[in-house]
């Protein structure tokens, strides 16, 4: 038995790695478009629903009022005494653009508490305030 080794056969001299190229290509299109780039700041809430809401390109700054009552400042947690210099120290860093104030209120809580969370913002000198609400399905 003889093997011939000078012989090539031509089939795997070049690989051709544009289909390869093309796979990757779709795949990260794919994963791009059908991820979501949506990201929320503070508590772990559930929002009320409304029909008719719009989104807002100010200077935002979060305010997230847990069912539990528990407090969070741009993520992070705070207590409610904290909470009116943290928003007028916002409000004077950059008054080129306006400055939003979100309450996320969570759905469990009762009217008065809302309320009273907006009486704090206000406090603080805040103008332009917006409640958050999820857009119904």
């Amino acid at each position: 038995m003889k093997f011939s080794g000078s012989q090539d056969s031509g089939y795997l001299s070049a690989f051709n790695f544009s289909s390869l190229t093309d796979i990757v290509m779709l795949l990260l299109i794919f994963f791009l478009l059908t991820s979501s780039f949506v990201t929320t700041k503070g508590l772990d809430v559930v929002l009320p629903e409304a029909s008719n809401t719009q989104q807002h390109q100010d200077l935002r700054v979060d305010v997230s009022v847990k069912g539990d009552g528990s407090i969070a400042f741009n993520g992070k947690e705070i207590t409610k005494a904290e909470l009116p210099s943290l928003i007028s120290a916002a409000i004077t860093a950059d008054t080129t653009v306006a400055t939003v104030v979100v309450l996320r209120a969570d759905q469990s809580l009762s009217y008065s508490t809302v309320v009273e969370m907006l009486d704090v913002i206000k406090g603080a000198g805040a103008t332009r305030f917006f409640l958050a609400t999820e857009k119904k399905k």
